[in-house]
C-alpha cells in the first residue's frame, strides 16, 4: 500500500489528529480561507489514524496562532496536535484543551445576559466544566458544546 504525502512546510504549524470532517470547520474558524497571503496550506481530510481511525492534517506555511485561536481549536476538536514548525522542524508541540476560562470566545446563549446586551459593553466570560459543560459568569446559564456561538 503506497502512503499519502501532505505538503511539507519550512515555517508555520501543523494541526494534526483532527477528527473526521472537522478540518474544514477550523479553516473556516480562524480565518485562512479569507487571508490572501498566506503561504503554501495543505489539507487533508479521511488519512488512516493508530489513535481515531480516521483523521484531519492541516498544514499551514508562515503563520503562527494566538491564544485565542488555540482556544477556537480547542471548542472545535479539543485534543489535537499542534506543532510550531520553524527552519523545517518542529520546535513546539501543543495539545489543545478547553481553557476553564473563556474570555471574549464565545457569547453566553441566554439573550436576556447583561454581556449580549450591546448597550452594556461587556465582554462574555464563560467558564467551562468538564461534566456540566459551559456557564456564564455573569447570568450563570449553562449550556452545551453543541450551542457555541463565537465571537
Amino acid at each position: 500500500m503506497s502512503e499519502r504525502v501532505i505538503g511539507y512546510i519550512e515555517g508555520g504549524v501543523v494541526i494534526d489528529h483532527i477528527p473526521l470532517g472537522r478540518v474544514w470547520e477550523i479553516i473556516h474558524l480562524l480565518g485562512i480561507d479569507k487571508i490572501k497571503s498566506l503561504g503554501r496550506i495543505s489539507v487533508g481530510d479521511g488519512f488512516e489514524s493508530n489513535q481515531m481511525g480516521k483523521k484531519g492534517i492541516l498544514k499551514i506555511e508562515g503563520i503562527s496562532l494566538s491564544e485565542y485561536q488555540l482556544n477556537l481549536i480547542a471548542l472545535i476538536a479539543e485534543n489535537v496536535t499542534v506543532s510550531i514548525v520553524s527552519k523545517g522542524q518542529i520546535v513546539n508541540k501543543i495539545k489543545t484543551k478547553i481553557p476553564n476560562i473563556l474570555k471574549n470566545v464565545i457569547y453566553c446563549n441566554n439573550v436576556n445576559c447583561i454581556s449580549n446586551d450591546p448597550k452594556e459593553k461587556i465582554v462574555p466570560l464563560i467558564e467551562y466544566y468538564l461534566e456540566k459543560g459551559f456557564c456564564c459568569h455573569y447570568c450563570n446559564k449553562f449550556f452545551k458544546k453543541d450551542k457555541l456561538r463565537f465571537v
